[in-house]
């Protein structure tokens, strides 16, 4: 774990994000390094932010919005998006790393209404919740996402099925040794309905329990014409 870095991202770095990053590095230590950034930064953090993060004891002495694109050449384990605008907007980012998303309504949208305490509570609650879950995930984890280039792979760009089958496929990858996969899906929901979150359900089942890590799903359109 010694060394692994969380990037936590949402629109203006000025409250959800600094709230994840501030609580996550209370609850994991010195042993993950946590940043934030945002997609369109604000100039300051929220005052309602801020005086919540104080109420918890949190030093924000030289605390200030950041830009995403400020980690472009960042060597990045875990980004953690938070709000669609962030999932949208950020950029392929340095390290080659773990993505996970956090769908929470920005609180900022509840200025001016007289609610503004209450939904910043309400996404402190929401984003404290999925904390411990993101630790533990952290822990679990293997290694660098880029370690897995070096275990045997294999990709459906070059061994085609005529329809890949997690529950048929993945077990047979494994008793072969392979340790990774490169799904394509270039002739769309034909190659494997990755559209359908049961079958992306199934996949991550099916996964987790061969220990067949699927490196990349690439979508339709991306060989030459097709």
């Amino acid at each position: 774990m010694r060394n692994r870095k969380v990037l936590f991202i949402c629109t203006g770095n000025a409250g959800r994000s600094q709230i994840a990053r501030a609580l996550f590095v209370r609850l994991a230590g010195n042993d993950i390094s946590a940043v934030s950034a945002g997609v369109a930064p604000w100039p300051a953090l929220h005052p309602v932010a801020r005086r919540l993060l104080t109420e918890r004891g949190v030093d924000l002495a030289g605390i200030k919005p950041e830009h995403v694109d400020n980690f472009s050449s960042a060597k990045l384990d875990f980004i953690v998006t938070i709000g669609d605008p962030a999932r949208q907007k950020t950029p392929v980012l340095g390290g080659n790393p773990v993505r996970i998303h956090w769908d929470i309504s920005d609180p900022a949208d509840a200025d001016g209404t007289g609610k503004e305490d209450a939904a910043f509570r309400q996404a402190m609650e929401q984003i404290e919740r999925r904390l411990p879950g993101l630790l533990a995930m952290i822990k679990n984890n293997k290694g660098n996402p880029l370690d897995v280039h070096l275990e045997p792979g294999i990709s459906t760009c070059v061994v085609r099925p005529d329809r890949f089958s997690p529950s048929e496929h993945l077990p047979a990858f494994a008793a072969a040794g392979f340790k990774c996969i490169e799904l394509n899906c270039f002739l769309g929901s034909s190659d494997f309905p990755w559209d359908m979150p049961g079958s992306i359900k199934e996949l991550r089942s099916v996964s987790d329990d061969t220990g067949v890590r699927v490196y990349s799903v690439h979508a339709f359109g991306g060989l030459g014409s097709m």
